[in-house]
């Protein structure tokens, strides 16, 4: 083809309206055909033309009735819009004809020709054209269907009318259309630019996707050409009165002021209020349209607003393999307030939790989905099918009916979100952020252009809602886009997956690659590389999420894109007494029930220091007893929990035979793990412990402040801890150590807790020791917690007043190793070397443990992350 890159078109998106539904538009079926216009065309009446002689122009008369029950709103849009399109009555009999668009409605015949390539050679040449005269070119059919400035309306037309909208059409990566990249619904989309036009392949930009769309298929036509000066409503973004962007959406691009708006968050700051901006990949802005289109031509954004610094909104950046701040309380107070009367979505925050916590998405992220796909539970295509599940672009027939709505969010989360979208191996995997035509599950989940950016509105706006516009989800998490191949490791070296330059997928190993523009989750930083929280790595036959599991990649091959928010997150567990406080941990910790329990005397923090690692190892909350009877409160957590399986730490001095005999008459089997004294009980509890290469050692007596800032990380590592004695140290231990051939030994604490003359005996001895506990505890964070950004601080009290303070941190522990998190013991103010090394640290969350904690410090800590 001639001159192949001189096309420049603009296009816009059709999204239907609600205010479409009640246009004054309605045709009667059938239309009586009064344009005399049109019946000389269709008579074709046409005379010898001559140059500069006016075109007269008809509309194509609407076939269908508008108000018929089964049209679609976006049929009804699309049709509406249709009927405003110009046709012309051709002056030759010659395929093309070359005309000139005057801007006031006019248009002037030029020239003709049979070969549209030559067509299109005469337009771009044209001596006529001036800055309100754009030169076009008009096929057979009475359309327009190139100009050398203008839009492409996208809709799906056979012989003059709309075709149902339950049709898509591919987008592809090449002009041969072998390589499909997504696909849209003619109906969803109305404006989008065209860069570049090869034979019957145009070259569109819509929703970032910059790749190539048939003109025309087998099922008719997909676009029609209309010159800017023609154009009255293009899509546009602005920013309102409150600093909120807003996208107004052209729903018909041929009638002025038809359009949607979609709140898509806070604006940038490059932006000002009231001014337009035209964007049609919501990332760079122009204050001018036609600049806009010659840096598409150019592949460059050089008259951008924002050339240097592209947009990225939060929400629809925001990875799915992130935890929302808000509780399912929160979740369903905003429902409760926000949804109509009879929405299947009340009561549904502790499912969405739930899943969340599972399988390793989104809570806010899958709550707005379902807000966007059923109308707020109001419009389902079928009962309790809050996602439009399997109704395939308007197919209600094929949908999925569900038993209940906790069903329909397990199977979206698990079976479709965990398993395949958010799956880096999967063959349509293009990441797990909500995104685009681009990047993201927009790219193949939805054939709306908007999807992604429609759902980010309601995380948007129910953020607003439950933070008091404080947007505690906002910039909560730090997010990075990969700028260069390279590859994601773990620790050891092992390959998670590959960054290339274009998504590959390897169909003879069901293997694919994230590609360079991908959207990854920072969680901190490590010798020159950033610590990342990959999507799913494979796909398993369990969709359960390890948000444990890390990644490492070099800094240079990733670029921040956001500020984290400077306000950390802060939390509390407490309740009115110890037991309701370790209620409360297990509450947190274990929301979807587990098997087992790790049950103690609320008195004897001894003999419960050493069952931190071993309840880490059953995944079991630590529970709170009286000696002689189960507490009342604890029996009702057992019992929440389903467990099948509880483990009693001590002898029956601590909790008695009849607390046995009271959870086997529940049903639980029983296990009680106990010696003759505290350190025969931690030797009973190591012993339950396998694969086991190192151990703690803290003093039997004056160490339980260090044994407690130790547990976390002895529990993460699979390391008992070991007490020693005053009298005999460790020859408790003696046999233990050989028969296990233990490597490393950390000895927790001073000399004046553990002496040299013990250190000495243990094999490969290392001590983390301060001039006191809470020294000591900063040494312990330091060690062993090396990344910037940690999950979680829980702060507690040091129990510098009364050991029996430590009760509260004991129960805490293997929350800690869970969420990978230290526990920081405090009194009245922190310890200097406590303040320098968490000076050193960013958190996502801060967490009093206990109720009556020490304010002050607690204080401290916070104002650290401001």
């Amino acid at each position: 083809m001639k001159n192949k890159n001189t096309s420049a078109f603009l296009a816009g998106v059709l999204i239907a309206s609600s205010t479409l539904q009640s246009t004054s538009l309605i045709y009667a079926n059938p239309v009586e055909n009064t344009n005399n216009v049109y019946q000389d065309y269709i008579n074709n009446e046409v005379n010898q033309p001559i140059d500069g002689e006016k075109y007269e122009t008809y509309t194509m008369p609407i076939t269908k009735n508008l108000d018929k029950p089964d049209m679609t709103s976006h049929e009804l849009s699309d049709a509406q819009g249709l009927s405003y399109i110009k046709r012309f009555k051709l002056k030759t009999n010659d395929s093309y004809e070359i005309a000139l668009s005057k801007g006031n409605g006019e248009y002037t015949y030029l020239d003709s020709s049979n070969i549209l390539d030559e067509a299109m050679e005469i337009a771009n040449n044209s001596k006529y054209a001036y800055k309100n005269a754009i030169p076009v070119v008009i096929s057979n059919k009475g359309l327009v269907v190139y100009a050398t400035e203008g839009i492409a309306k996208i809709v799906k037309t056979k012989d003059g009318q709309v075709v149902s909208q339950n049709t898509t059409i591919n987008l592809y990566k090449d002009p041969e259309g072998k390589k499909t990249h997504t696909y849209i619904s003619p109906g969803a989309v109305d404006d989008a630019p065209v860069v570049d036009v090869v034979e019957n392949m145009a070259k569109i930009e819509v929703a970032g996707f910059n790749g190539w769309m048939p003109i025309s298929d087998s099922k008719g036509d997909n676009l029609i050409m209309v010159p800017l000066n023609d154009a009255k409503n293009l899509s546009y973004y602005q920013v309102n009165s409150n600093n909120e962007l807003i996208h107004k959406v052209s729903t018909a691009v041929e009638i002025e002021g038809k359009n949607e708006s979609i709140i898509i968050g806070h604006a940038p700051s490059f932006m000002q209020a009231s001014k337009k901006y035209y964007s049609y990949d919501g990332m760079y802005f122009y204050e001018d349209i036609n600049k806009l289109i010659s840096d598409l031509k150019n592949s460059n954004h050089y008259n951008a607003v924002n050339r240097n610094d592209p947009y990225y909104n939060y929400y629809n950046t925001l990875p799915g393999r992130t935890k929302t701040v808000y509780t399912a309380s929160e979740l369903n107070s905003y429902i409760d307030k926000n949804a109509p009367s009879g929405s299947v979505l009340r009561g549904t925050g502790e499912s969405f939790i739930k899943y969340q916590n599972e399988y390793g998405v989104n809570a806010l992220m899958a709550l707005s989905i379902s807000i966007n796909e059923s109308g707020f539970g109001t419009k389902l295509v079928k009962p309790n099918n809050i996602f439009g599940i399997k109704a395939n672009d308007g197919a209600e027939s094929g949908a999925t009916e569900f038993k209940s709505v906790d069903d329909c969010i397990r199977t979206f989360m698990d079976d479709y979100m965990s398993r395949y979208y958010y799956s880096v191996k999967w063959s349509l995997y293009n990441g797990s952020n909500l995104g685009n035509k681009n990047i993201g599950v927009n790219v193949n989940y939805a054939s709306d252009p908007y999807w992604g950016e429609k759902a980010a509105s309601h995380m948007y706006r129910i953020d607003k809602a439950l933070s008091e516009g404080s947007f505690r989800e906002y910039n909560n998490e730090q997010l990075g886009i990969y700028t260069r191949e390279d590859k994601v490791e773990t620790s050891d070296g092992k390959l998670v997956h590959n960054i290339l330059n274009e998504r590959k997928f390897d169909s003879s190993k069901a293997e694919n690659t994230a590609q360079v523009g991908d959207v990854v989750l920072i969680k901190g930083e490590s010798n020159g590389k950033y610590e990342v929280g990959p999507d799913r790595a494979k796909v398993l036959r369990a969709a359960t999420h390890d948000w444990n599991f890390r990644g490492y990649i070099d800094k240079e091959s990733v670029r921040l894109v956001n500020n984290v928010s400077n306000s950390i997150k802060t939390t509390t567990l407490a309740g009115d007494d110890r037991y309701k406080t370790a209620i409360a941990v297990s509450q947190r910790g274990w929301q979807n029930g587990t098997d087992n329990i790790v049950l103690v005397n609320s008195g004897s923090i001894v003999d419960a220091l050493s069952a931190t690692p071993f309840a880490n190892s059953k995944n079991a909350p630590v529970l709170l007893t009286q000696k002689q009877t189960l507490n009342s409160d604890t029996e009702k957590e057992i019992k929440r929990l389903n467990a099948k399986n509880v483990y009693i730490i001590g002898g029956t001095s601590n909790v008695s035979n009849d607390i046995v005999n009271k959870l086997k008459s529940m049903g639980l089997n029983v296990e009680r793990i106990s010696g003759n004294d505290r350190y025969a009980t931690s030797l009973a509890v190591a012993k339950k412990l396998g694969n086991v290469s190192e151990i703690a050692v803290v003093n039997g007596v004056k160490g339980l402040p260090d044994a407690i800032s130790i547990a976390p990380i002895a529990a993460k590592n699979n390391m008992p801890i070991v007490l020693s004695s005053p009298t005999s140290g460790i020859s408790t231990f003696d046999d233990y150590i050989k028969n296990n051939n233990i490597k490393k030994s950390y000895i927790i604490g001073s000399t004046d807790s553990v002496s040299n003359s013990v250190a000495n005996k243990l094999p490969n001895p290392n001590r983390i020791g301060g001039a006191d506990r809470n020294q000591t505890n900063a040494m312990i964070i330091d060690k062993f917690y090396t990344v910037t950004n940690l999950n979680n601080i829980f702060v507690t009290k040091n129990g510098m007043k009364n050991n029996d303070q430590l009760i509260d941190a004991l129960a805490v522990g293997v929350l800690a190793a869970k969420e990978n998190s230290p526990v920081v013991i405090v009194s009245s103010q922190l310890e200097k070397t406590q303040r320098e090394v968490l000076s050193s640290k960013k958190a996502s969350e801060l967490t009093q443990v206990g109720a009556g904690g020490n304010e002050n410090a607690f204080q401290e800590i916070k104002n650290l992350y401001k």
